[in-house]
């Protein structure tokens, strides 16, 4: 069509085709490049979005790992507390034992084989 519009002499008719044509590919153009935005907004809103569960779930984590350390550390105390608590009943035990003891009378090999006493009356 441009070839025959040049051909014929028809310049003022080519001049407003072109013009046509050159509006139609800048509004193809347009459409392509609004697409193209449309699709860079839409990939950085993916990545803002990656990013955010990324941060989720590190803070998740971090909040699992420190109530995982309390719990530890209670568990620690706990057994802590309990060891003492078994160790001070033995040294009572060793104190309680050891005054018992030293309150029974001393047996001579005399005494062990003697028949027990009755107690006086008080």
């Amino acid at each position: 069509m441009a070839q025959h519009m040049l051909a014929s002499g028809e310049f003022e008719k080519l001049k407003a085709h072109l013009d046509v044509m050159k509006t139609a590919a800048d509004a193809r153009k347009a459409d392509a490049d609004a697409e193209a935005s449309r699709h860079k907004a839409s990939s950085a809103q993916v990545d803002s979005r990656t990013k955010l569960i990324d941060a989720m779930s590190g803070h998740n984590q971090a909040q699992h790992d420190q109530r995982m350390d309390h719990a530890q550390l209670v568990n620690d105390t706990i057994a802590t507390h309990a060891t003492a608590a078994r160790d001070h009943a033995a040294a009572h035990r060793d104190r309680v034992g050891a005054v018992v003891d030293a309150l029974q009378p001393v047996q001579s090999d005399k005494s062990l084989n003697a028949p027990p006493q009755k107690a006086a009356a008080k």
